[in-house]
């Protein structure tokens, strides 16, 4: 907040959520390092630009349904989920980002540098 409460950002919420989740996001970035770019070529190699029709689509539609559900679970707040569990799922959802990062980095990294 600026002075007298004034926020320093104003923005509508489809344009704020997409700039704040999406684009200064840290982990987007990362992710598309790591996981995304190398599941893309994977749906090339197998099946060219139909593939990568598919795998969008299905990227699109698993990024719908996530955020669905991860909205509808912040509308009814953490008496659902509660602290513990929401730091639990957290913690599962990192490592299993990190190791399957690790998986695909691990798969293409040697087919990058030779």
């Amino acid at each position: 907040m600026g002075a007298e409460g004034v926020p320093l950002v104003s923005l509508p919420p489809l344009p704020g959520g997409v700039l704040f989740s999406s684009f200064l996001n840290p982990s987007v970035p990362l992710w598309w390092v790591t996981v995304g770019f190398s599941t893309l070529l994977e749906a090339f190699s197998l099946s060219s630009y139909p593939g990568v029709v598919l795998w969008l689509v299905g990227h699109g539609l698993s990024d719908l349904s996530w955020f669905s559900l991860v909205s509808r679970l912040a509308s009814r707040g953490r008496r659902i989920v509660g602290t513990r569990a929401h730091r639990i799922l957290l913690a599962s959802c990192g490592a299993f980002l990190l190791l399957f990062g690790s998986f695909l980095l691990l798969k293409y990294l040697p087919e990058l540098i030779y």
